[in-house]
């Protein structure tokens, strides 16, 4: 595993300013409060398409609303600048397993939420994953592991005391989630069809199965220390060298 090159975590920042930095061999990761007051959603919700609109208001609870509200605006307000158009403007297409793309040339991006916090990041790279999980113990842990972790991740996670168990696990599942991200197909890659090491004494890292993915493709597996209670990884191309971290400033200003 290649050391990666970390700037100092999530940053107050404009999205104008970070877009106009990003180069080929880095990756801007944002990390988005979904818990906002009501003027910053409705701030959020101004540029939210129709299609997006009428996917919140589908939410039963309030609260799954809020969440979607301020994932999808402040994925739209930070990525305008990126791609060089209004954030009403962007345009996203999906890939043949649901991954979505800006139809505009920009760079990739991919977007994870889990309860009050998101992860959002962007590369001029051929891909990128991210994945943010909150911790929730659970006294069935190897049995989750069972059904969706590799053979060799559900041993090494049965031998381990708690509360190891509960990091191990959570580091397994974001870095796996990552990976799959990153691929692009999802669930239909298969999770056990590659590995991924969970320990915190051991480097993040990532073992394909043969044909589990193209010839050529590879992946550097990041860990991102994002917010107390939670997991969060990042899996992209070796070619990304340096990690850089940012938030909105809290007014919200993409300027």
């Amino acid at each position: 595993m290649k050391t990666c090159i970390l700037s100092p975590l999530f940053g107050p920042v404009s999205a104008t300013k970070a877009a106009s930095s990003l180069d080929d061999g880095e990756a801007h990761l944002w990390l988005l409060p979904l818990d906002l007051p009501e003027d910053r959603r409705d701030w959020m919700e101004e540029v939210m398409s129709a299609t997006e609109v009428a996917r919140a208001d589908r939410f039963v609870y309030p609260h799954l609303r809020h969440r979607f509200v301020a994932a999808h605006g402040q994925l739209r307000r930070i990525l305008a600048p990126y791609a060089g158009v209004a954030p009403e403007a962007l345009a996203f297409g999906s890939g043949e397993k649901g991954k979505p793309y800006l139809t505009t040339p920009a760079p990739a991006f991919n977007l994870s939420h889990s309860a009050d916090w998101g992860l959002l990041g962007i590369a001029r790279a051929p891909t990128i994953g991210v994945d943010i999980e909150r911790i929730s113990p659970s006294r069935d842990l190897d049995g989750i592991a069972r059904s969706v972790f590799a053979p060799d991740e559900q041993n090494l996670l049965g031998t381990l005391p708690e509360p190891e168990k509960t990091n191990a696990f959570f580091a397994c599942w974001s870095r796996k989630e990552a990976v799959i991200k990153a691929d692009g197909r999802g669930l239909g890659m298969g999770l056990d069809t590659f590995v991924v090491t969970m320990r915190d004494t051991d480097p993040p890292a990532v073992r394909f199965q043969p044909g589990a993915v193209a010839e050529g493709f590879e992946l550097d597996l990041h860990d991102v220390q994002a917010v107390e209670g939670y997991r969060a990884a990042v899996a992209a191309p070796p070619s990304i060298r340096t990690l850089k971290f940012f938030r909105l400033p809290d007014e919200g200003t993409t300027d």
